[in-house]
């Protein structure tokens, strides 16, 4: 069986223009701060996604996590909130450090991806009363490294 079917499309100036004019590009804000500019309301109506993109990374399971919480009081869930919101900004803080004076731009999560490669180790040589301790560092990858130099922080832990 053979179908032919085709696509019959028409296309109307007048139609698009009252489209235009009616609907496309008009969004309609609720705001009960009279101490904004219309130029301001329309500026932190389009900065939302900030907001956004950090509850989207406080909910990522495996970098800056608020879920699951092993907590049962209040006082408890508040604190550990706290601390992982606490956690989030100093990372903005650090990208934002880095971004303006090293020139790096990177995401928080591959900021803490890289350098959660680092990792100290402690060896112990010799006598297993008195033994000796060599301290060591991993390597991270190359942003890694390059945030290492920038705040010698092995020369700082060592």
């Amino acid at each position: 069986m053979v179908c032919n079917t085709y696509f019959i499309y028409s296309f109307s100036e007048e139609r698009l223009e009252c489209l235009r004019a009616t609907y496309l590009g008009k969004t309609v804000l609720f705001t009960d701060r009279s101490d904004f500019t219309n130029e301001q309301i329309v500026a932190a109506y389009r900065s939302a996604w900030h907001v956004e993109s950090a509850f989207k990374t406080m909910k990522n399971t495996t970098i800056i996590t608020v879920r699951p919480i092993f907590h049962w009081t209040d006082e408890k869930i508040c604190v550990h909130v706290f601390v992982c919101v606490l956690a989030y900004r100093l990372c903005c803080l650090l990208q934002k450090e880095l971004s303006e004076n090293a020139g790096i731009t990177i995401s928080i999560n591959k900021l803490i991806d890289g350098m959660s490669r680092i990792k100290r180790i402690h060896t112990f040589i010799g006598d297993i009363n008195k033994p000796n301790k060599i301290e060591s560092f991993t390597k991270g990858d190359d942003i890694a490294t390059k945030i290492e130099n920038i705040y010698k922080l092995i020369e700082k832990y060592s």
